[in-house]
């Protein structure tokens, strides 16, 4: 499938940041589905965050909306398999979470390099973890609370910061990650609106660009 390259202005300038204050889960799943208009087949996102922070309901969002908001879409963390299929949607996704990798020379043995050259959407959690093994052409997005956090040692603690407020952003690196960058801040600008988000969740803005 050719895509439309970026023009010069953009390939030479770096993308500044698209910032997101989210106050719970549900509206960390809610940015993440404004995405699902803009991305294309190779586009990988890095999910950066402490454990609790949203990176899941990040994921959850993007696939639900990718898989036209299918109720028997159900979308978990990956921590002990490393990876789930989502093979049906808009665009077939890879969601990798690499918490539980031992080293990045594992990613090897689950198939990771056939999905990074797959038409598909990646979504990675723990990418930290991936070393150089993972694409170089990525969406950074960094959820970090407003304020420090006690440890997370039981699944009240999950629960309670499912609740918090949290910080996210979004950079872009690379031709393709660029391009879904920029389409998007053409829609929803670099701060978005909680408002503008959920009706465009809604079904008021077409999801299936």
């Amino acid at each position: 499938m050719s895509r439309t390259p970026l023009p010069p202005e953009m390939e030479t300038t770096p993308c500044t940041v698209v910032r997101f204050a989210s106050p719970d889960d549900h509206h960390t799943a809610l940015f993440a589905a404004a995405w699902a208009g803009v991305v294309e087949a190779g586009v990988t996102f890095f999910l950066f965050g402490d454990l609790g922070a949203g990176k899941t309901a990040f994921a959850r969002g993007l696939i639900t909306a990718l898989q036209n908001g299918k109720e028997d879409c159900i979308v978990t963390s990956p921590t002990f398999t490393l990876l789930n299929p989502y093979p049906a949607g808009r665009l077939p996704v890879h969601h990798f979470d690499l918490y539980r990798l031992g080293s990045p020379d594992e990613l090897e043995t689950i198939g990771a390099e056939e999905c990074f050259a797959d038409p598909a959407v990646t979504l990675i959690e723990w990418p930290e973890r991936g070393g150089d093994q993972l694409p170089a052409d990525h969406l950074a997005v960094h959820i970090n609370f407003l304020s420090a956090s006690a440890p997370v040692t039981t699944p009240d603690d999950l629960t309670t910061l499912a609740a918090r407020r949290r910080f996210i952003t979004v950079t872009a690196s690379g031709t393709i990650s660029k391009r879904v960058w920029h389409a998007f801040v053409a829609q929803f600008g670099t701060e978005p609106d909680h408002s503008r988000l959920s009706r465009h969740a809604a079904g008021d803005i077409n999801l299936a660009r």
